[in-house]
């Protein structure tokens, strides 16, 4: 059999225990406080993650049922041919480097750099903020269109 060395204890450990808390006060929920300094750090992106999935539910539906689709917008760019629709709908899913079906800055940007548009970032956000109809900070691909 085996001996195992021990060593005596020389510090105490180090506890992350308030000793003045008293677990029958109520004077703080630490849960209900941790969850409101959650939920105002993480707003956006819960926003943004709840819109990414409304915007993914759209696109199956267009996958689905195009035709009615390029209809209704059909009404509001009479000038514009299915192709044309088809064919912004392709660019709007290239320049979506992230998949969430949604434009941010970054990929809004990109897209400008692929056409060669060499304004200033200032103009660029007043572009994208004059898109962004919804203010969401990302944009969709109706709001690609208009």
């Amino acid at each position: 059999m085996g001996m195992s060395l021990s060593y005596p204890l020389v510090n105490e450990p180090e506890s992350y225990v308030d000793p003045d808390f008293d677990e029958e006060s109520n004077s703080m929920d630490f849960g209900k406080e941790l969850h409101d300094i959650t939920l105002s750090f993480c707003y956006d992106m819960i926003q943004h993650r709840i819109r990414s999935i409304r915007e993914k539910a759209k696109f199956q539906m267009m996958d689905d049922d195009w035709p009615s689709f390029v209809e209704n917008w059909k009404q509001l760019y009479p000038e514009w041919t299915t192709d044309d629709f088809l064919n912004l709908r392709h660019q709007f899913e290239f320049f979506d480097i992230c998949g969430d079906k949604l434009l941010n800055f970054t990929d809004f940007c990109a897209a400008l750099d692929l056409v060669n548009y060499s304004d200033s970032e200032e103009k660029r956000r007043a572009l994208f903020d004059r898109a962004d109809f919804q203010k969401y900070n990302s944009i969709n691909l109706e709001e690609y269109l208009q």
